[in-house]
């Protein structure tokens, strides 16, 4: 009798749960899955516009051909971009992590502090970042500066940043990485705001009767952090990696996707640019899921 009850209710569950997901569904099936159909079409023709629409010139895989042999621009646009997109990956949610678990202290004008670190996601609406775009303009006329524009961070510190880092025989993409992150923490810090929101309240979530026994066992704040708070975050961790990734895909700043609408808007390229696009979305899905696969068996579900 209970294991009717307990499969009734896992079942109910389970309906409320698809209706939740309702809309994506539906989002995925009217809107997405068109949408990618016909990117796909137009990645195998030469596009035309017009006064009256547009037109399809179908011309096989050439432009598939041109962006891997005849584009040297597109290698290494997509290089850089799929690059700076595994080191933004880390930077981006260890800093949201470390904000989160700060946050979540007990402290005077916790409010307030909360507030100051959720204003980077207004930042990132359309027009804060119209203004920032037309204000880094400006001052990036003035190339006397030896303050890197954007980041406010003096070169000759980022030298001595790299010196410590060398002297403590790290290797050298280590110190890329760490140097970079130095250099755009001020893009660091505008991409952290919903990781850091979503950490936030899953740090809540975590029963402080774990902390306590665990401190009656003797445990340090190290090991509270390794052993309860870290396997307990893992699941939002792995969430916030892949809204990372996304948000870094979709940001105004890439290189790749200033190359492809410059393809696309000031040559005309239509076709071809749709074909790096989707060469580009390809990639960012492969990254994914190789990403959920290796990090899933990494992950604590309190079942």
């Amino acid at each position: 009798m209970a294991i009717k009850k307990y499969r009734s209710l896992e079942k109910k569950q389970m309906r409320i749960g698809y209706l939740f997901i309702l809309p994506l569904i539906f989002g995925l099936a009217v809107v997405f899955v068109p949408s990618i159909i016909k990117t796909i079409i137009f990645t195998f023709n030469d596009i035309s516009i017009d006064g009256s629409g547009y037109s399809l010139d179908f011309i096989g895989i050439e432009n598939y051909q041109k962006a891997f042999r005849t584009d040297p621009r597109f290698i290494i646009n997509l290089t850089d971009a799929l690059t700076n997109l595994a080191t933004n990956i880390p930077v981006v949610v260890i800093f949201s992590l470390f904000i989160a678990v700060l946050l979540n202290q007990k402290f005077k004008g916790r409010i307030a502090a909360r507030t100051i670190f959720f204003v980077p996601v207004l930042l990132a609406t359309g027009v804060i970042l119209k203004i920032e775009q037309t204000t880094n303009l400006l001052t990036s006329i003035d190339t006397s500066r030896a303050i890197d524009i954007g980041t406010g961070v003096d070169m000759s510190q980022m030298s001595g940043i790299r010196s410590v880092l060398l002297s403590l025989n790290f290797n050298d993409t280590l110190i890329g990485i760490v140097a970079g992150a130095a250099d755009g923490i001020y893009s660091v810090v505008q991409s952290s705001g919903i990781q850091i929101f979503v950490l936030l309240a899953a740090l809540q979530e975590i029963p402080a009767s774990l902390y306590e026994a665990a401190k009656v066992e003797g445990s340090d704040g190290w090991q509270l952090f390794w052993k309860i708070t870290f396997p307990m975050l893992s699941p939002q961790l792995v969430v916030c990696a892949i809204y990372t990734i996304v948000d870094t895909f979709t940001t105004p700043n890439n290189v790749f996707a200033d190359y492809v609408n410059s393809l696309a808007f000031s040559q005309n390229q239509y076709g071809y640019a749709t074909a790096l696009n989707f060469i580009y979305f390809l990639c960012i899905g492969v990254m994914i899921a190789i990403f959920g696969a290796v990090i899933s068996k990494f992950v604590f579900y309190n079942e």
